[in-house]
């Protein structure tokens, strides 16, 4: 009778150690992994989302087993530490069958149940269900008086929140070991993160930067831009970007050319019939915002403009896209002839070269929550306009400061942030 009674205790330990980890399993699981399997047809993981969607059915399936064969087994230990020892059989039983518990039937599960979540769950769940579905009762009933004593402390029991993460939390989720992706697909969703919270004037042409057709210049001048451009639009004005009179689409523009009734001597004329209305945005709009304003309105470039209007430079759909996917193409870009590389390390770098751009063409990590320009970095840091020759360190990485032009920073010496021994 006494070995039946041990072999019973033992059988109860391991149906302890069953709860416990399946507990830890499906509740660690990845539910974002279980919602996608589930989504494919994989039958386990679909009843395991189908647990956890009323979690306080599984919990309390799980809590009943879990303290029934708890309080059992420590009955029977009892009952087998006196029939063999006396009364001390029952302190002795009970610090035996605290460290099994403890050990077998707690940490040594739950931990396995942890590093192997998935695996685990998908063997166990077959059982919980059909416990869940028998014990239904009991739980319900336990439920039931749960929920009557939350009530009496003013908390909704039914009150539940919804599974939906925020964008830093997904960030949070993307940046983290959990999902398994290149670092370009990683690159790509945190670029996708990002657009709520990039103004276009961050990623803008400056003014003084835009390329278009100017119509007081020479008619041969005006013909070698347009066979060269590697842009398919282009803002059309009169002696300066300010003036705009329109965008041309430099395609249909070819097209005329094409024609045999072109005329050279009419090229302005042709020029400005096939104008269109030139889409101006404010300086304050998302990269996120006017993307879908391009998508809704069917237009690839806007001009930007601050508060009273002024002509502040230009973005396309084509920039907000490498702000996802990075650079369409490995050749030689104007950004890249910004910045020119030294044998010593070093690199020549336009002053007026975007911040955001160099440090997504380079990998680096200027600082961008202040001036837009590389120029204005340096001016905002030390607070004046500085001489030839004057050197810094921002964010770790050497400046010197080579030529002025006017009142902005011309050209300038960087280096690759610079390791200090510490």
């Amino acid at each position: 009778m006494m070995l039946i009674l041990l072999f019973l205790l033992l059988f109860l330990i391991i149906c302890s150690a069953f709860f416990s980890g399946s507990e830890t399993a499906v509740m660690t699981a990845n539910r974002y992994r279980l919602r996608h399997l589930a989504d494919k047809g994989n039958k386990k993981a679909k009843k395991i989302h189908t647990l956890l969607q009323r979690t306080d059915r599984l919990l309390g399936t799980i809590l009943l087993g879990n303290t029934f064969t708890n309080i059992l087994a420590s009955s029977l230990a009892t009952v087998l530490a006196v029939h063999y020892m006396g009364p001390l059989g029952a302190l002795v039983g009970t610090i035996i069958l605290t460290i099994l518990v403890l050990v077998f039937a707690e940490l040594l599960p739950k931990t396995f149940a942890s590093l192997k979540a998935e695996s685990f769950s998908f063997k166990v769940v077959g059982l919980l269900s059909v416990l869940v579905y028998i014990l239904r009762p009991l739980v319900y009933l336990m439920t039931l008086i749960t929920n009557l004593f939350i009530k009496s402390l003013g908390i909704d029991p039914h009150k539940t929140k919804k599974d939906v993460l925020s964008a830093e939390e997904l960030r949070t989720v993307v940046e983290g070991p959990l999902l398994t992706l290149s670092a370009r697909n990683r690159e790509m969703l945190l670029g996708v993160l990002d657009l709520p919270h990039i103004a276009v004037t961050d990623i803008m042409v400056q003014k003084h930067d835009v390329l278009g057709v100017d119509l007081n210049a020479s008619v041969l001048d005006i013909l070698r831009l347009l066979s060269s451009s590697q842009h398919t639009r282009l803002p059309v004005y009169r002696d300066d970007v300010n003036n705009i009179l329109g965008i041309i689409h430099v395609r249909h523009l070819v097209n005329t050319f094409a024609r045999d009734d072109f005329e050279k001597d009419n090229l302005i004329e042709q020029i400005i019939s096939q104008l269109s209305e030139p889409y101006y945005v404010p300086e304050s709009t998302t990269l996120m915002n006017q993307l879908f304003k391009f998508q809704l309105l069917n237009e690839r470039i806007a001009l930007v403009v601050d508060e009273y209007g002024d002509i502040q430079g230009l973005v396309t759909l084509e920039d907000i896209l490498e702000e996802i996917v990075g650079d369409f193409t490995a050749e030689i870009t104007p950004k890249m002839q910004e910045i020119t590389p030294q044998a010593d390390g070093w690199y020549l770098i336009d002053g007026g070269t975007n911040v955001r751009v160099l440090n997504r063409l380079m990998g680096w990590k200027l600082p961008m929550d202040g001036a837009k320009t590389l120029s204005g970095m340096i001016v905002e840091y030390i607070e004046m306009i500085p001489p030839p020759g004057t050197g810094m360190r921002i964010a770790g990485y050497p400046i010197e400061v080579l030529q002025i032009k006017g009142h902005a920073i011309k050209t300038v010496r960087l280096k690759p942030e610079l390791k200090l021994n510490t």
